[in-house]
């Protein structure tokens, strides 16, 4: 009986950390998301990915936030390097971020993601559509694919 208790006690503390890590994990995309509505209003549409991303990770630095630009990724397969890839965004070392400008958004955009959150270990990336306003966004989840699309829409200025 005792065991079990210990056991049940074992378990709820890990169910209250990954909870508060989820937690985190959405104010911080929260904060994100307010940062990339700035960008959008601010420069509007039509821009390059790169313009977006530097102008993206200077709001995030004012806003307190950790970002690391072009963060290379290494695929490995049977133990060996297959390829690199780099990731526009990771931020607090928690949540990536990959822009694009195309036209339209394909199955294909959030199949990267997947792949880049299961190379380097992190569980949530923000697909953020700039060709026009308002913002798309797309949340994907590592192990989940596309889970949700987020509902906000950027503000008119």
């Amino acid at each position: 009986m005792q065991a079990v208790a210990g056991l049940r006690k074992k378990f709820c503390r890990r169910c209250t950390q990954m909870h508060a890590d989820e937690i985190r994990t959405n104010e911080l995309s929260e904060r994100i998301l307010d940062c990339a509505f700035c960008v959008l209003n601010t420069l509007g549409a039509g821009f390059f990915e790169k313009i977006y991303e530097n102008v993206l990770a200077y709001e995030l630095l004012e806003a307190g936030i950790s970002v690391a630009q072009q963060r290379g990724i290494t695929a490995y397969d049977y133990r060996i390097v297959v390829g690199d890839h780099v990731a526009d965004l990771v931020v607090e070392g928690t949540v990536m971020i990959e822009l694009k400008v195309s036209e339209i958004l394909e199955l294909a955009h959030a199949a990267q993601c997947i792949n880049y959150l299961q190379a380097i270990g992190v569980r949530l990336c923000l697909l953020l559509h700039f060709a026009r306003s308002p913002l798309k966004i797309h949340r994907v989840a590592h192990g989940l694919g596309v889970c949700s699309v987020h509902p906000r829409a950027s503000a008119e200025n």
